[in-house]
């Protein structure tokens, strides 16, 4: 963990409630020590599901849930946008510009 980084984290399989559920998680440093890390949950309008919802109820696995699912993974480094990440969400969904405002 470094000043600057953020993470997504959306696995249902690794305590996430489910894939339109994103968790973005930012440490917060003072003086070059780690206090502590905020925790925001955002709701997506899309996240690749199968069928065009938030929540697909009739999904039997994660994978028909939505495209885009994340293990903890750094979005921003050095308080910028990891850029392959973002366009990788933008290009696997159907409302990219949507799905980046909420982001």
């Amino acid at each position: 963990l470094k000043p600057g980084d953020a993470y997504l984290h959306n696995d249902p399989y690794l305590g996430n409630s489910h894939a339109a559920d994103h968790t973005f998680l930012v440490p917060v440093f003072h003086e070059h020590e780690h206090l502590f890390t905020t925790v925001v949950k955002t709701h997506q309008a899309d996240c690749g599901n199968s069928v065009p919802t938030t929540y697909f109820a009739a999904a039997t696995d994660v994978y028909q849930e939505g495209s885009l699912i994340f293990p903890c993974i750094r979005i921003q480094e050095d308080f910028k946008d990891c850029e392959d990440i973002v366009r990788m969400c933008r290009s696997r969904i159907r409302i990219p510009g949507q799905w980046y405002g909420d982001y």
